[in-house]
């Protein structure tokens, strides 16, 4: 008793912790107000307010960890300030405070004072100096770059104002091309056009900085977690190249070597998969209903015949003469003529017959007509099986699914989740994204984890569009969103102004504007072609039985009239032989009352 005493309190305490977690999701998701959950909950506003409290500090505790790990000596390279004194005043110290800054700006050391007294004869002073690498337009990656000294003046000169204008100063990117983020132009060396490639020329002109496009070969430039970093991953890991504008997703092991801009989108991974083929033909002829509906119209059938036969052998003198079967068998064969709207070679004669008869008249001719009707349709309409849309589908279908391996763990995540569980089963990983179309044609038993923008145009490409109709599908239901962002060298001194115009952009609708000019580009240029919807799908336009109510109703109403008139005739048919059986045994008893008194009265007259 005990130990079950425990597990339904384990489970009171589960089931108590998840309504916890979803109310407060559902207060983060929707911004509605703790009165407004408490209708819809039944809880107080008050406890709302401290589920959502308790929630939050939990995630806090459990992610902060994970997210922004403890500092180490490495991470206090950013720092505010630096000074330094001197009680002399050299020739030289500003090239030697120059020299300083130098090495700061190499190890990212950028929001830094240098306080230096001057002292010659009677004369002292105190110089508070900074440095601006933008200032003028210099080449601040070369060796023999030399910062320019600026006095403080007001607090703007220390912090991160002084990015806001690069004066014409280099930015160095490291892009490669990925359709359609970022697709190259082949008119210009160099340049590339999507909304990625946008987003990078935006960020250039509102820095007042002149855009270093690198030319991206794939050498390698180190090692990290045992892997060759090569591209744009180690362009921006080993200094090579400010940002690498390529939309990735954030990978939280990476932050380790290097970091990321402001997210500037939320991309759903869809399922990528074959669409559906189409229906054979020669099961059009069973599609217009669904299986129940089909069911119950063939068991009408030998249930009318059976009723039908009982009133008909049992009402009827003549018909109790012949075998129920035979009688089962009359019947069944009228049925079914009527069905098939055959001529009948004989009519019921009888009221409960005729009401049946025409009951189930009615009731074939509704039923024949809507399966002509629907057969039409599906014979002359092209009908496809059903899209993968959901999770669950896909689970069911057991196709493998290609995914990219850094997609792995963010994939992972939701594990509890029954379905999620037996998608990881099925998970194949594969670094080879552009193949994934042709592997999903070649072989019929596998899809992809895409991006959805990647898949809507990959569903119009040219290659996968027949007639009009597009030969890839993606799913309506993504198993998860997934945040992007640029990477960037770590401890950039960009970043601040990267972030900045990314979060303009973003809340401006800029760059989903460029994504869908992107798209209407390539259709008007011919890269990617217009696709139709086809024309409706099996299951949705099947006939159920809550369409055929009605004639099911004029079914019943038939065994109803025509049990009720069947009972009527018996019981009046029952009384008629009780009365003349009656008046039979009166008369008969009358008749033998009066014979017996003139056998008596002969033999008071017979002499001896």
């Amino acid at each position: 008793m005990v130990g079950a005493e425990e597990h339904d309190d384990q489970q009171v305490a589960s089931y108590s912790s998840l309504m916890e977690s979803q109310l407060c999701e559902k207060f983060l998701a929707t911004g509605e107000s703790y009165r407004s959950l408490s209708f819809a909950y039944r809880i107080s506003p008050s406890y709302i307010s401290r589920v959502v409290k308790n929630v939050l500090k939990i995630l806090r505790i459990r992610l902060l960890p994970m997210l922004m790990p403890p500092s180490t000596e490495s991470d206090f390279r950013p720092a505010k300030f630096l000074l330094v004194g001197d009680d002399v005043c050299s020739v030289n110290f500003k090239e030697e405070i120059a020299e300083i800054f130098k090495l700061c700006w190499k190890k990212k050391i950028l929001n830094i004072v240098v306080a230096v007294t001057c002292r010659e004869m009677n004369y002292s002073s105190t110089s508070v100096l900074t440095y601006d690498p933008f200032l003028v337009k210099d080449s601040i990656w070369s060796d023999s770059y030399t910062p320019t000294l600026l006095e403080i003046e007001d607090m703007n000169n220390i912090y991160y104002e002084k990015f806001m204008n690069l004066n014409g100063n280099d930015v160095r990117a490291s892009m490669f091309t990925v359709n359609p983020s970022a697709i190259e132009d082949n008119t210009t060396v160099s340049k590339f056009r999507g909304c990625d490639a946008q987003m990078t020329e935006t960020l250039a002109k509102y820095m007042n900085a002149t855009l270093v496009m690198l030319p991206n070969d794939g050498s390698g430039f180190g090692k990290w977690n045992g892997t060759v970093n090569t591209g744009t991953d180690g362009d921006v890991m080993f200094e090579r190249a400010d940002i690498a504008p390529n939309t990735r997703y954030i990978i939280v092991e990476r932050l380790k070597v290097h970091g990321y801009t402001y997210p500037h989108d939320k991309e759903d991974l869809c399922i990528l998969v074959n669409k559906s083929s189409r229906i054979p033909q020669y099961l059009n002829i069973i599609l217009p209903f669904a299986t129940i509906a089909w069911m119950t119209i063939l068991l009408s059938m030998p249930f009318t015949a059976f009723f039908w036969s009982l009133i008909r052998r049992f009402g009827s003198d003549s018909s109790r003469a012949e075998k129920f079967a035979c009688v089962y068998i009359t019947s069944f064969l009228k049925i079914f003529s009527v069905f098939l709207s055959v001529a009948v070679p004989s009519l019921p004669s009888v009221g409960r017959e005729r009401i049946l008869f025409v009951m189930w008249t009615f009731f074939s001719l509704i039923i024949t007509n809507t399966f002509q009707g629907s057969l039409t349709s599906y014979l002359t309409i092209p009908k496809y099986m059903p899209d993968i849309d959901t999770m669950e589908q896909l689970s069911r279908s057991g196709l493998k699914i290609l995914i990219h391996p850094e997609l792995l763990p963010v994939f992972k995540l939701d594990t509890g989740n029954p379905v999620i569980d037996a998608l990881n089963s099925n998970l194949i990983p594969d670094i080879d994204m552009e193949g994934y179309p042709e592997k999903i044609q070649s072989d019929g038993g596998t899809c992809a984890l895409v991006n959805a923008y990647v898949g809507q145009f990959l569903i119009r490409s040219r290659h996968y569009v027949r007639n009009g109709f597009p030969l890839l599908h993606l799913t309506k239901e993504c198993p998860l969103p997934a945040v992007v962002a640029f990477a960037t060298q770590k401890y950039s001194p960009l970043q601040p102004r990267f972030d900045s115009l990314i979060r303009r952009i973003v809340e401006a609708g800029l760059y989903k504007k460029w994504q869908q000019n992107t798209l209407d580009e390539s259709i008007a240029a011919g890269d990617l072609l217009l696709i139709s919807n086809r024309e409706g799908k099996a299951d949705p336009e099947r006939i159920t039985m809550s369409h055929l109510q009605m004639p099911f109703y004029l079914l019943f109403l038939g065994y109803f009239l025509s049990s009720v008139l069947f009972f009527t005739e018996y019981v009046r048919t029952k009384m008629n032989t009780d009365s003349t059986k009656n008046e039979g045994n009166k008369k008969l008893g009358r008749r033998q009352n009066y014979q017996t008194p003139e056998r008596g009265s002969g033999s008071l007259f017979q002499g001896p």
